[in-house]
This record gives C-alpha cells, sequence and structure tokens, in this order.
C-alpha cells in the first residue's frame, strides 16, 4: 500500500513538474515572439518611417485590414532582408504601402500568403530587372504598333492598345521584354491615385495568334507580379474561335483576372449600347479603329521619338533617395514625364538649390514646365 501511494505521489509530482515546465516554456515563446515582432516592427519603421507612408493607402481599408497592412510590412522585410541580405533602393520604392495593399487585396488580405507573393514578386523583379528595360531596347519589336500606349480612361488611367493583326515572330523573350517595357512605361504615366491600367485589344484583320507558351506567360505575370494592376482588358470586336482560345487560357488564371476580360463588339459601340468598354473609357480617347472620335494614329518615328527622349530624361534625372548608396533609384517626378501623343501631359523638370551655413541649412525649390522644349 505504501509503495503504492508513494508511486501515485512520484507520479503526481513529475505531472506538477512538467505542468510547469511547459508553462515556462510557453511564457518563454511568447516572450520571444513579443520581441521579435518588437525588432521587426522596429526595423519596418527604420526602412519605412511612419511620418512619410501616405495615408491614401490607407483610405476605405477597416480596422481588420489596415491591421493587417502593419503585419504585412514587418514580415515582408523580415522575409525580404532573410532573402536578398539586405533590400536595395528599388526595392525600398517599390514596397510602398499601395504595393502592399494590392498584394493584400490579391490574396483577401491573408498575410502569410500576400507576402510570400511579395517576396516572389522581388525575387522575379530582381531577375527580369523590368525597369531597367530602355526604349531602344525594345523600339523594333513594336515598329509594326502590335502594342502602344494612347489615351486614358474616365479617371484617368492610361491605356495600353494592342493589335493582334501586326504580331510579330519574335522570340518570346523578345515579346515578354517589350510587355514588361510597355507596363512600367505605363505606370509610370500614372497620375495620384492612380494605379490600375487598361488593355484594349484589337481584334481586327487576319488574326496572329500568339503560342500558348507566351500566352500562359503574360497571363502569369499579370497575375503574379502585377496584381491589382488591369482595371479592365477589353477584346474588341473578337472572332469566334477566340472564344475557344480564352476558354484555354482561363483554365490557367485567376479568377479576380478573368473576371477583368470583357468581349466588347463593333456593332454593340456603334448603336450606342451600354457596355464595359464605353462605360469607363470615353470615346473621344479611343482611335477610329474602335469607333471613337480620336483621329491620333499610331506612327513609328513620331511615337519612338517622344519614348527616346523621354527615356534618357528619365535615367539623367535617376538620383539616390535612401540609406544605401549602391544602387540609383528613380526620382519621385519620373511620373511627370509624357510624351507628346499622350493627351493632357506635360513634361515637367524640377531645379533644386541647396544653400547650407555653420547655423542654419535653407532649401529652396524651383520647379519649371515646360512643352517644347527639354534641356537637361
Amino acid at each position: 500500500y505504501q509503495r503504492r501511494v508513494h508511486g501515485v505521489c512520484r507520479g503526481s509530482m513529475k505531472s506538477i513538474s512538467r505542468f510547469f515546465s511547459s508553462s515556462r516554456t510557453l511564457e518563454k515563446k511568447q516572450h520571444e515572439k513579443q520581441l521579435r515582432i518588437l525588432l521587426e516592427t522596429e526595423r519596418a519603421n527604420e526602412l519605412f518611417p511612419p511620418a512619410e507612408q501616405d495615408p491614401r493607402a490607407r483610405a476605405g481599408l477597416s480596422e481588420k485590414e489596415v491591421a493587417a497592412l502593419i503585419k504585412m510590412r514587418r514580415v515582408v522585410v523580415r522575409k525580404a532582408e532573410a532573402k536578398f541580405t539586405r533590400l536595395s533602393p528599388t526595392q525600398l520604392r517599390f514596397l510602398d504601402d499601395f504595393c502592399l495593399v494590392r498584394y493584400l487585396k490579391a490574396r483577401d488580405f491573408v498575410v502569410k500568403a500576400a507576402s510570400n507573393m511579395l517576396v516572389a514578386t522581388l525575387e522575379w523583379r530582381e531577375r527580369m530587372r523590368p525597369e531597367d528595360i530602355r526604349a531602344a531596347d525594345v523600339m523594333e519589336e513594336m515598329r509594326a504598333g502590335n502594342m502602344y500606349i494612347h489615351g486614358r480612361d474616365r479617371e484617368g488611367r492610361p491605356i495600353i492598345v494592342m493589335h493582334p493583326a501586326k504580331e510579330t515572330s519574335s522570340p518570346q523573350s523578345t515579346k515578354i521584354r517589350a510587355l514588361l517595357y510597355t507596363m512600367e512605361r505605363a505606370l509610370s504615366l500614372c497620375g495620384p491615385g492612380v494605379d490600375q491600367l487598361n488593355w484594349v485589344v484589337n481584334f481586327n484583320g487576319p488574326l496572329q495568334w500568339p503560342d500558348i507558351g507566351t500566352s500562359k506567360e503574360t497571363i502569369s505575370i499579370m497575375s503574379d507580379h502585377y496584381p491589382e494592376r488591369l482595371r479592365i482588358c477589353v477584346a474588341f470586336d473578337p472572332p469566334g474561335v477566340f472564344t475557344a482560345f480564352w476558354a484555354v487560357c482561363r483554365a490557367f488564371t485567376a479568377a479576380k483576372t478573368s473576371s477583368k476580360l470583357h468581349l466588347v463588339s463593333r456593332r454593340t459601340v456603334m448603336e450606342g449600347k451600354p457596355n464595359p468598354m464605353t462605360d469607363l473609357i470615353d470615346l473621344s480617347q479611343l482611335q477610329p479603329d474602335f469607333c471613337g472620335s480620336d483621329p491620333w494614329q499610331y506612327d513609328f518615328e513620331e511615337y519612338w521619338a517622344a519614348e527616346l527622349r523621354d527615356d534618357e530624361i528619365k535615367w539623367a534625372r535617376r538620383v539616390v533617395s535612401s540609406p544605401y548608396a549602391d544602387a540609383p533609384l528613380l526620382s519621385s517626378g519620373d511620373g511627370a514625364l509624357h510624351h507628346t501623343h499622350f493627351p493632357c501631359t506635360t513634361i515637367t523638370g524640377t531645379t533644386t538649390t541647396t544653400t547650407t551655413t555653420t547655423t542654419t541649412t535653407t532649401t529652396t525649390t524651383t520647379t519649371t514646365t515646360t512643352t517644347t522644349t527639354t534641356t537637361t
């Protein structure tokens, strides 16, 4: 009986000991987690000071979504620095609150999925370098006018116009580089509060079908690395076989992306019936190919002379504005670079003069706008 009692007591003591030990372990883990969150938050605030964050990025977000945004910034900094050791100035510029919100929306505000998607995009951009593609690198691919930027919708979003009938037989890598240049260029033309684009695809003329590989990679790039960038994609006057082609592409397209494609016939526009294209884009911004009233026509020499000029201005204005000085960073004024065939735009140059004394520092900024001549 005594041995039995002693056995029960020893078992009880072991259970009590394990209980307190597990409690101490749990408290230690919670303390370590709180400390890690604190350090990650301090690091995120160091790279992205709260005073410099644009409050417009949080407009329309609920308290729960704002909390997800704050956590997203912390988690992305941790994962990105683990992957790249340190973030370059270009990556720091890319990771603003607007970017984080777009990726959160693409993954229904699930921080883990959104952060993994964003880190994958950082790796992809580090490999592809879309911001470093120059106009001279892709102009020959678009000599026939198979893709260009022209016009804006009613809310100021740029329009990318495509003509599959003028598609070239270039390698897939060349076509993808041309697409990336056009996307980055169109995004640089977005004004304040605008972060989406429109695609209008004209199917008139003999159709040159892109291969499935190019189509699949294009859809993958738009879904995975440019989430929430596409406002609408209009397939204008598509042939009947396009429906079958799109049925194949839809199989590997995200539901959010596929829901933005709309088929619009010429008859619908000419008869004035409601349709997604004219509901969003005024006919004055569309060319006659789309039943619009804009007389502008694509001219290779004129279009790319303006692109090359603006490209030189953009690269001449590259500045460093981050804690790291190992890589150039585009200045915040790059969105003001526009060419003459893009409506409602000007070329803006900024001259800054700084005078420093031993006691005070005075900075004076003068902005000069010109629409005819630009001096760099």
